[in-house]
């Protein structure tokens, strides 16, 4: 019963960091997209 518990924990807690990382991973990517749009933008007009 004791290991059933702390396993339940276990997993709760891990499932907390897998949506903290994956919330990470988002923003991370939004901003990378972001940044990409930017430099695509400034080098458009820069060509162009």
């Amino acid at each position: 019963m004791h290991l059933h518990l702390n396993r339940h924990h276990r997993f709760n807690r891990s499932r907390i960091l897998d949506s903290l990382g994956f919330a990470l991973l988002l923003v991370a990517a939004i901003m990378a997209f972001v940044v990409v749009i930017g430099v695509i933008a400034t080098g458009a007009g820069a060509v162009y």
